[in-house]
């Protein structure tokens, strides 16, 4: 089985070609799903996959903010195997999505993110993702204190095993 690295690198290959077929795989969960019935990494993706995925991204530049990337796709709703997507598609709820450009020989993986809304109507149901970036990003900061300089009575003090020095002649 090739690895991550070979498999971008024969996709890359591909498609530099004049003639090339790269087609969207979504994994959610334990399905995947494609425009086509395709296999993929051993797995047989389910055609339900309306259109290509988009995804946006902005930044502000000015008040320094950036929104995740957002990527919404549609799938058909028809009955497929039996079951209707609407039926289980709930489940989806939180869960990390992946999706993969596959190409004849090589895939790469372009996006990566968790499900955060569905709906659903009787012809489609609609998903939205939102990236990882702010749980990447994210750091938790110090508990701030407040600090009286000076000298006053009324004022509340935080004493730390750390912060009396034995030269100090009074501890308040």
């Amino acid at each position: 089985m090739p690895t991550i690295e070979e498999n971008r690198l024969a996709f890359e290959a591909d498609v530099k070609h004049k003639n090339t077929s790269v087609y969207p795989v979504l994994k959610i969960a334990d399905d995947y799903f494609s425009i086509n019935n395709v296999e993929f990494e051993g797995n047989t993706c389910k055609p339900l996959l309306l259109k290509v995925p988009s995804v946006k991204e902005s930044v502000d530049i000015e008040s320094r903010k950036f929104k995740t990337g957002v990527m919404s796709f549609e799938l058909n709703n028809y009955e497929y195997l039996r079951t209707i997507l609407s039926d289980y598609v709930n489940q989806y709820q939180n869960q990390l999505l992946y999706l993969y450009y596959v190409s004849q020989t090589g895939y790469i993986e372009a996006y990566s993110g968790e499900v955060r809304r569905i709906k659903h109507t009787e012809k489609s149901v609609t998903i939205e993702a939102e990236d990882l970036t702010e749980q990447r990003t994210h750091q938790s900061l110090p508990k701030s204190y407040y600090m009286a300089y000076g000298t006053n009575v009324h004022a509340p003090t935080i004493i730390t095993a750390t912060s009396v020095d034995a030269d100090d002649e009074e501890v308040f």
